[in-house]
């Protein structure tokens, strides 16, 4: 395997980890911080698979315009379209002032993210790592 594929894979998870720390801390909870990490999570995940298939990773953001530029993409990540849309545009809203982030749309953003990360583990043959 490709030593880029791991290190975007690498960076999933650490973004994946921020996220769920920014979630459950006690003194300072961040559910703007949640969202951004776990928006970064499923895009460093999917240019993962990306680099993978051999392909050349675009400096975009947009997860669905990511998941599009697979060459085949695992069926699981095609159904979570809507789901990464809404992710893509939450966590564009938790990037500015102006409002208080839901942590009900984090704690959702966070388990698309988990979900996005654990299928392209699969997909790559990696072990499912606990973050």
């Amino acid at each position: 395997m490709h030593a880029e594929v791991l290190e975007w894979y690498s960076y999933a998870l650490d973004a994946l980890r921020r996220a769920r720390r920014n979630l459950r801390a006690r003194r300072f909870p961040s559910p703007a911080g949640a969202s951004i990490d776990s928006q970064q999570a499923a895009e460093m995940a999917l240019k993962a698979l990306i680099r993978h298939q051999g392909l050349r990773v675009r400096k975009v953001h947009d997860l669905v315009l990511l998941l599009n530029s697979l060459e085949q993409a695992p069926p699981e990540l095609l159904l979570m379209k809507q789901d990464l849309q809404l992710l893509f545009l939450s966590a564009g809203a938790a990037r500015y002032p102006g409002g208080e982030h839901d942590p009900a749309d984090a704690r959702r953003d966070v388990e698309v993210a988990r979900r996005v990360v654990e299928i392209v583990s699969r997909a790559l043959g990696l072990p499912e790592v606990e973050c």
